[in-house]
């Protein structure tokens, strides 16, 4: 419960909508345009199985389920499912827990590394795939963030890439 409440609301108000696909970022907006813990309250039980450390270490069980997950964060101008994006958010906390296995982190990170590479010319999907990386991303990673940072043709994207690297490195630029 204290992993889904710490997600939640940012997962919440990063895809929430209030007409067609453009998302609203307001955080007392939910994808229902209902406030967010609302609408939290009226789904508990469906995020309560999402978030739960069994579904947690599913999506972990192999790469082909990490990435599975991942690719289900839509594209740029369109809304993604919220469910989706706090069990995202819940994997990324759950390989950082004390005592997680270093192989789920290992796993997960390489699976977010993958999906920023395979989205990198894209607005929305590696800024947040980054983003979840600036929470877990491992010193080994460093290399591929660095060359991310140098050669990505959105500097949005280089940018995150950078910030990434701070987080890594403890270096501010």
């Amino acid at each position: 419960m204290a992993l889904f409440s710490t997600i939640f609301f940012a997962a919440a108000a990063a895809v929430a909508v209030t007409s067609g696909d453009a998302p609203d970022i307001r955080p007392d907006v939910s994808p229902s345009n209902t406030p967010a813990a609302v609408w939290a309250e009226n789904n508990r039980a469906r995020l309560d199985r999402l978030t739960a450390p069994e579904a947690l270490r599913q999506v972990l069980e192999s790469d082909k389920t990490a990435e599975a997950l991942l690719t289900r964060v839509a594209g740029d101008g369109k809304a993604s499912d919220p469910f989706v994006l706090v069990q995202i958010g819940a994997v990324t906390q759950f390989v950082m827990v004390p005592g997680a296995p270093t192989a789920h982190r290992a796993r997960w990170t390489q699976a977010l590394m993958r999906a920023v590479q395979r989205t990198s010319d894209e607005a929305y999907r590696p800024l947040f795939y980054l983003d979840q990386l600036r929470w877990c991303a491992r010193s080994e990673q460093l290399p591929e963030l660095r060359r991310l940072k140098a050669e990505a043709t959105r500097r949005a994207v280089r940018d995150m890439a950078a910030i990434v690297i701070g987080e890594i490195t403890h270096e501010r630029h």
